[in-house]
């Protein structure tokens, strides 16, 4: 994020004369200190930075007091267009609103001065603000928090770019010079009407505006002004982002320089964000070490029969084709110790078979699961299959399997059965 910030400033070569620090290493030094959050003095020691971005040569605390707002005046804008322009263009419409910068109540900053901040009175600063759809800040302003908004929306309407035509705001900002300054510039300016209604003069914008917010599509696109309100907060979401002025940062001048780092700190993270990312190296992953360490592999398909026989007791056709299919919070049986027990029931330990003989109560229904393949014959002839409640699946010790070999066709699954005649 850093490298996108340092390839917008000026080139070595652009500085006062017979000077030994160029403007550029003044400006790295200052972004440096900023997105650290930290004072200017603090990136002037060599302890502070790594070797990747430190400058042969860092300039004393003194000379970046003196030459950082010369070079901010000169190249401050430059680059701030510069990073801009990597982006993507100014879309048609377009946002506008202001922030509060509170400070301290016992600062003595005699440029800070009191006004009306978000539900109360502070004192400090503002940064009035024109965004566009995207949440790119397309020009700003810094003044006291005394000043009013749709005073300086007119100098900020000055310097909006060509491609934005229709700016919409808060009802701070209905003001009919407002108006006819956004129209002198070539924008329409879009405001709610305060109390709903039209003065005695002649206002015709605010009378088009009246009935346009009285209609569903005016509504929409009232509604549109609260993304800049999400914009400024996303300022704040990474670490090195706008988190208030620090007790370092007082005086109009250093504030907006101050705010100009932040503002390029922004534009490079959501330049970055808009890089496409590498794909990922196969040939290191396919090689001798493995890509994703303790990777378990997926457990295979398990045969599941459709379902299982029902309603008729004789002449039951076998349940449907089986298929694989993937089984949900399955049950793994550790090997025990003599035979296998049953399924142990809910909150109880693993239960032993049952040695007692079959009660009626436990036989869940009879029947037959195949025919043998000479006819029918006699009802002695045919093995009957009684299921229980309590385990239907699995054999046990005393049920037998119906071997292939007794005259049946084979069709049927393989099923617990105990001969009764």
């Amino acid at each position: 994020m850093l490298a996108g910030i340092i390839e917008c400033l000026p080139t070595p070569d652009q500085g006062p004369p017979r000077a030994t620090y160029d403007d550029r290493t003044i400006l790295l030094i200052a972004v440096w200190a900023i997105v650290h959050d930290r004072p200017m003095n603090w990136a002037t020691q060599a302890a502070n930075w790594t070797d990747t971005w430190r400058p042969e040569r860092l300039p004393s605390p003194s000379t970046i007091s003196r030459r950082f707002p010369r070079a901010y005046a000169q190249h401050g804008r430059e680059v701030e267009g510069a990073l801009l322009a990597l982006m993507s263009p100014p879309t048609r419409d377009g946002m506008i609103d202001a922030r509060p910068l509170c400070v301290g109540g016992a600062s003595r900053d005699p440029d800070a001065k009191s006004g009306r901040a978000v539900g109360h009175f502070a004192r400090g600063y503002r940064l009035f603000a024109v965004l566009d759809a995207a949440g790119l800040v397309r020009a700003w302003e810094v003044q006291g928090m005394n000043r009013a908004e749709p005073t300086v929306a007119k100098w900020l309407y000055r310097r909006v770019p060509a491609p934005m035509r229709r700016i919409v705001g808060d009802g701070v900002y209905d003001s009919m010079p407002l108006h006819t300054v956004a129209s002198q510039q070539g924008l329409r300016h879009y405001s709610p009407i305060r109390q709903n209604k039209v003065g005695r003069r002649q206002q015709p914008r605010r009378k088009q505006l009246l009935k346009l917010w009285s209609t569903n599509i005016g509504c929409k696109y009232l509604k549109q002004r609260d993304a800049v309100e999400r914009s400024f907060g996303h300022m704040n979401n990474i670490a090195c982002g706008f988190k208030g002025l620090p007790s370092w940062v007082r005086r109009q001048s250093r504030v907006e320089r101050w705010l100009w780092g932040r503002s390029l700190i922004d534009h490079a993270y959501k330049l970055h964000l808009l890089k496409p990312t590498q794909p990922p190296n196969l040939n290191a992953i396919c090689s001798g070490v493995h890509g994703l360490p303790g990777a378990v592999v997926p457990p295979a398909g398990v045969e599941l029969v459709h379902r299982s026989p029902l309603g008729k007791v004789v002449r039951q056709h076998p349940p449907a084709t089986p298929r694989a299919g993937d089984v949900e919070d399955r049950i793994h049986h550790l090997p025990h110790v003599g035979r296998a027990l049953t399924t142990a029931r809910l909150g109880r330990r693993n239960q032993r078979r049952d040695p007692l003989p079959l009660r009626i109560a436990e036989i869940g229904g009879g029947s037959l699961p195949c025919h043998p393949s000479g006819g029918c014959g006699s009802l002695n002839q045919l093995k009957t299959t009684f299921q229980t409640r309590s385990n239907p699946t699995y054999p046990s010790a005393w049920e037998s399997v119906v071997p292939d070999a007794m005259g049946y066709d084979g069709c049927a699954p393989i099923v617990p059965t105990r001969d009764w005649t």
